[in-house]
């Protein structure tokens, strides 16, 4: 109910708030110099960095939400009042560390801060299957990848497709979201709390694989880290 009171409020602002009628961005980017809309399919090839990683986040948080705290009570003994703090420590992941990845996205490329956190959390995620003490268990977060993959959409998108890559975009969250609690369930009912988070962490590595063979869709990726011509 509280949720619905918030999802309500937050209609009621966008309804009157938003400008109507405001034309749409003709300027022309990323080689689309005639000014027409990309085509469906070239959208989803120029953001598909960010539709993996969307998609592997919304798998990611929608399996953990539901799972981790059972694997946690139940395989490690972890109190109740402790695994469901979980979300919260997801949150507070996302709350704290977002603007400083979008900073380093802005600065070594979005691409590449999205492997290193898809690296560094996947390994976290394993960090589940060995560790027995709560307190390093809330370290791990993946929280951050949402926003810096969409940073990185907005880069690689020309203003006018904003509304059809984000819609695209939403789609691929939606669809991990859908996929996501069947088949986590499925393993972990077959194998067990820590195969599960192991297919999580498989996940991430096979994103992290995917970022790397398509690295140069960040325009970052072909600029060098340090301009001496700007410098001076």
């Amino acid at each position: 109910m509280a949720s619905g009171v918030v999802a309500i409020a937050a209609a009621v602002y966008v309804a009157l708030r938003v400008e109507r009628g405001r034309p749409a961005a003709t300027h022309a980017t990323h080689g689309h110099e005639d000014g027409r809309r990309a085509r469906a399919i070239d959208l989803v090839l120029r953001i598909r960095t960010s539709c993996f990683a969307t998609f592997a986040y919304g798998y990611f948080e929608a399996s953990v939400v539901l799972f981790l705290p059972l694997y946690l009570a139940h395989d490690k003994g972890i109190a109740r009042e402790q695994t469901i703090a979980i979300p919260a420590f997801f949150a507070a992941g996302m709350l704290l560390f977002s603007n400083v990845a979008g900073r380093l996205g802005d600065r070594f490329g979005h691409l590449a801060v999205m492997r290193v956190l898809a690296t560094v959390g996947g390994a976290m995620v394993l960090g589940f299957v060995v560790l027995s003490s709560f307190a390093p268990m809330a370290v791990a977060t993946l929280a951050s990848i949402s926003p810096v993959s969409l940073a990185l959409q907005g880069v690689v998108t020309a203003p006018r497709d904003y509304d059809r890559a984000n819609g695209i975009y939403n789609a691929f969250y939606a669809i991990g979201i859908l996929v996501g609690p069947p088949l986590s369930s499925f393993v972990f009912a077959r194998f067990g709390g820590g195969p599960m988070l192991i297919h999580l962490a498989i996940l991430w590595a096979a994103f992290v694989v995917f970022a790397w063979v398509f690295g140069a869709d960040d325009p970052a990726s072909r600029a060098p880290l340090f301009d001496g011509e700007a410098a001076r």
